[in-house]
Order: structure tokens, then C-alpha cells, then sequence
């Protein structure tokens, strides 16, 4: 809307409008925006055959100017403001996710407590099935331990009476004797073969040792060749950014001049249309004017 009371340099009166409605609803903003066009072409002549004439059309641009610095002033406001709200939604939102969470833990406690105590009952009874089963397995060892026993027994039995018979003594010296002999070259082999084991045992630690000794110099080798690695790359890393910041510097450096002699030469310039007898803001806008290309066909040489 247009307010009656704003000041005389303004269009529009940000203060009496329902700024979210100005914002969202392209209607309200398409009717300040006419009412604004309305207003600066109210009693306007658009010509610039007198001096009068220029200056209110230069007064009229600069009231449109101030007229979209007051609106895009409100919009960053508002903006703001719904940024803020967004922060304070998002953090009640988390707070209450970590208490739900809390609570949900709370409430299913009991269950927890039961599924820990049942998976412990579980665990309890697989151990008795394997209690149970070596105990089996050591009863059927025992009993094969005593039929051998028993088998034994009666082997002693049959050599006692055999030797009782003299008929029978040579042939069961004999028979001793060739079973001593077998056991002997039985027990050699074994005895060969257990060496040998062992020392094949012996040879494997030994390349076993060989191996993970390789392994750990080629692992040593690899973390130095990492870090070194690593190193060059944190190294180029910071020579890049330094090369990024002095680049930086030297355009910011570059561009602070630049503005410094553009600043210098616009207050020249100014200097200049003041002491023709232009007023001050109508020379900044003759400024502003041609550097921003309104004014055709005139330039202003930095």
C-alpha cells in the first residue's frame, strides 16, 4: 500500500504492510509494485528540456531506487528471522529424537533383560550337550580300555599254560622271540619316523620364522614407503594453499586499487558536476547512471 503519511523522498512504506503476504502472494507484490509506478509518474512531465524537468525525473529515479532498497531490505529481514525459526524447529526436533529414544530404551528394558537372560539359558545348555557328550565319549574309551584289559588277561593265561607244557616251550620262545624282534624293528620305525617328523616340524618353524620375517620387512618397507608418501602429499598440499592465498592477496590487493582509483576518479567527476550546479544527489545519480549504462553513448575513463 501507499501510506499518506511517509516521508516525501519515499514511495512505499515497508512499516504498514504484512511483510509474508508482500513476499509469497505474487498478487500483493505485483499491486506495490503498480501503486509504486503509479505514484513516481503522478504529475511527472517526462522531458528534459528545462533543468526543473531533469531534476525531478533524476529525483523521481532515485525515490524508485529507494523504494527497492527498502523492500529488498525487508525481504533480508525476513529471511533472517524464518532462518532463526528453522534453527529452533531443528533443535526441538532433535531433542525430542534422543528423548524418544532414551524412552524407548526405557520401555523395552525388561525385554532386553529377558532376551540377555534367555541367550545366556541358551548358551548354558549347548555347554551341557558338549559336557554330556565328552563324558559319553570317555565312558566308551574306558570301556574299550577294560575289554582290552580282559583280552590281555587271558593272553597271559594261554602263555602260562603253554609254558607248563615243556612240548610247547621252544616253539613259544621262538614265537617271543620273532615277536621281540618285530617289535624292535617296529619301534625303530617308529622311532625313525617320529625323527623325522620332528624334524620336518623344525624345518617348517624355520620357514615359517623365514616368512613372517620377510613379511614383516616387506610391511615395514610399505608403512615407510606410506608415510613418505603421505609426507610429499601434506607437502604439496600446503604449498598449494599458500599459492592459493598469495594468489588471493594479489587479487584483493589488485581490486582494492582498483576501487581506490575508481573512487578517487567518481569524486572528480562529482567535484566536477557540483561546481556546474548540480546538486550532490542528482551528481552521484548522473554517476551511478553512466556506470551502470543508463546513460548511453558517455563513459567515465579510470
Amino acid at each position: 500500500m501507499i501510506a499518506d503519511n511517509m516521508n516525501k523522498n519515499e514511495l512505499v512504506a515497508i512499516d504498514k504492510m504484512d511483510i509474508v503476504s508482500l513476499f509469497t502472494k505474487r498478487d500483493d507484490m505485483d499491486k506495490i509494485l503498480l501503486k509504486i509506478r503509479e505514484a513516481v509518474f503522478k504529475d511527472l512531465v517526462q522531458n528534459v528540456d528545462t533543468a526543473a524537468n531533469r531534476k525531478a525525473l533524476a529525483s523521481a529515479a532515485y525515490r524508485v531506487s529507494q523504494s527497492k532498497t527498502l523492500i529488498d531490505e525487508a525481504r533480508k529481514s525476513l529471511v533472517s528471522k524464518q532462518k532463526q525459526e528453522l534453527k529452533e524447529i531443528d533443535k526441538s526436533g532433535k531433542r525430542a529424537r534422543d528423548y524418544l529414544d532414551d524412552l524407548r530404551d526405557e520401555v523395552r528394558e525388561p525385554l532386553t533383560c529377558w532376551e540377555l537372560a534367555e541367550k545366556e539359558k541358551e548358551e548354558k545348555e549347548k555347554a551341557a550337550i558338549i559336557f554330556a557328550k565328552a563324558w559319553d565319549d570317555a565312558h566308551a574309551e574306558h570301556e574299550l580300555f577294560l575289554r582290552q584289559e580282559a583280552i590281555e588277561k587271558k593272553e597271559a593265561e594261554l602263555s602260562r599254560r603253554q609254558a607248563e607244557e615243556e612240548a610247547e616251550i621252544v616253539r613259544i620262545q621262538a614265537e617271543k622271540d620273532a615277536i621281540e624282534a618285530q617289535k624292535k624293528h617296529d619301534e625303530q620305525i617308529r622311532q625313525d619316523a617320529i625323527k623325522q617328523a620332528e624334524n620336518e616340524a623344525i624345518k617348517m618353524k624355520e620357514l615359517e620364522a623365514e616368512e613372517k620375517r620377510k613379511l614383516i620387512i616387506q610391511a615395514e618397507k610399505e608403512n615407510l614407503q606410506a608415510l613418505a608418501d603421505l609426507k610429499a602429499k601434506i607437502e604439496n598440499e600446503e604449498k598449494e594453499k599458500i599459492a592459493k592465498l598469495e594468489r588471493e592477496e594479489a587479487i584483493a590487493k589488485e581490486k582494492a586499487s582498483n576501487i581506490a582509483h575508481q573512487t578517487k576518479i567518481n569524486n572528480i567527476v562529482l567535484k566536477g558536476l557540483m561546481d556546474i550546479g548540480i546538486m550532490e544527489d542528482q551528481a552521484k545519480q548522473i554517476i551511478i547512471n553512466i556506470i551502470t549504462k543508463v546513460i548511453k553513448h558517455v563513459t567515465i575513463n579510470y
